[in-house]
């Protein structure tokens, strides 16, 4: 009995850091990370952005506003999609130390002169 439940703890254990150690990769955090996080793709979109890129395919995604998306870039540590005309999303992974790291996630917009009309009611 004994025997079986120190098997079935160490079994455990295994697992539980195998997966800490393959969530250290920018392609898995990317897949898995909340969707508050990266709101214009679910997480099948993002697995499918990963799938394209490594297959040397042009990694472009329908995202949920109807729009492409567009994985630029993917590095081990490292993750850049073009989310529309006129955004862009990175993610990068910074060492804290040998085992730990952090997730960096930003989001940039382009801003676009008002047209026209609004320029002389806004004067």
């Amino acid at each position: 009995m004994k025997k079986s439940t120190l098997t079935l703890l160490l079994f455990i254990l295994g697992i539980s850091s195998s997966f800490s150690v393959g969530a250290q990769e920018a392609k898995t955090v990317f897949v898995n990370i909340p969707d508050s996080l990266c709101p214009l793709l679910s997480s099948v979109n993002r697995a499918d952005c990963i799938d394209f890129i490594e297959s040397k395919m042009k990694a472009q995604v329908t995202n949920r506003f109807g729009g492409k998306s567009e994985m630029t870039e993917l590095s081990p540590d490292y993750v850049s999609m073009q989310m529309s005309d006129a955004s862009n999303w990175q993610m990068k992974l910074l060492p804290l130390n040998d085992t730990t790291k952090v997730v960096c996630a930003v989001s940039t917009g382009k801003s676009f002169p008002p047209p026209t009309f609004c320029r002389r009611f806004l004067r």
